[in-house]
């Protein structure tokens, strides 16, 4: 966990503890950031037409098919593989695509590395989440339900 910095809110640092910043390991090669979100999103979107063989298919469907791997905030899909239509569904799509084709992560490697895209495509449910599994009310901080949509 990260030390308060002086001024900083509760929800400020929660924030700053769960973001992830900088580039990722397989970041250069991917040409994708954790700093660079919407300029990241659209090269992972471009990922998720890339094809898998029968082994990787399989791989993917397993962790496509995981709760917590969609892009939960908008649409209330329950599995990755769902049709979604949301830019942020198909960058997750294309960034399990591209894992699975260019590492060696393994399947809690690949999630946790959804998870942290996920905090970046939606930040204020995730920090809510955060917040509540810390028993935090949301409300205490000032952190307001999302607004909008995909």
């Amino acid at each position: 966990d990260a030390l308060p910095i002086c001024g900083e809110s509760v929800l400020q640092q929660i924030a700053r503890e769960i973001t992830p910043t900088g580039t990722p390991d397989y970041g250069v090669k991917a040409d994708i950031s954790y700093d660079r979100v919407v300029e990241s999103l659209g090269v992972l979107q471009g990922y998720s037409t890339q094809s898998l063989n029968s082994e990787e298919t399989d791989r993917y469907e397993t962790i496509a098919n995981t709760k917590g791997t969609p892009c939960k905030y908008c649409c209330g899909a329950t599995k990755l593989s769902q049709n979604c239509g949301c830019s942020h569904n198909i960058a997750l799509q294309g960034l399990t695509k591209w894992l699975i084709k260019n590492t060696d992560y393994s399947n809690e490697q690949i999630f946790g590395e959804i998870r942290k895209w996920q905090i970046l495509f939606f930040p204020a449910p995730t920090l809510k989440e955060e917040l509540k599994r810390r028993n935090i009310q949301p409300e205490s901080v000032g952190l307001s339900s999302m607004v909008g949509g995909c």
